[in-house]
């Protein structure tokens, strides 16, 4: 697990436990970490900062999820980041919640 969590991901994980929401931060998955994951709804999120590659290990990291019955949203880090993050999240919830 990383212990240098980016400014980032803090400001989504504030973000979150603002809204109350149930989630946990640096998710281990087989040989993959996911920044944040909500189990109750099989979400996963994933903040893509400036060391961010593109390429086959994230691809396998998203077969990963998808054969554990995980949604993973992905987001490139950016203006308004914690909006768009918050936002998707909250949209995902209400479709599984009906």
């Amino acid at each position: 697990m990383r212990r240098n969590i980016p400014q980032l991901e803090e400001g989504v994980a504030n973000a979150f436990r603002g809204l109350r929401w149930s989630f946990q931060r640096q998710y281990p998955l087989g040989r993959y970490v996911f920044d944040f994951a909500f189990l109750r709804v099989k979400l996963l999120v994933e903040i893509d900062g400036r060391t961010y590659h593109k390429g086959k290990p994230n691809r396998l990291k998203a077969e990963l999820a998808k054969q554990h019955g995980f949604t993973l949203l992905r987001f490139r880090s950016g203006e308004k980041l914690v909006d768009r993050v918050v936002k998707a999240v909250r949209a995902h919830l209400d479709v599984v919640k009906g």
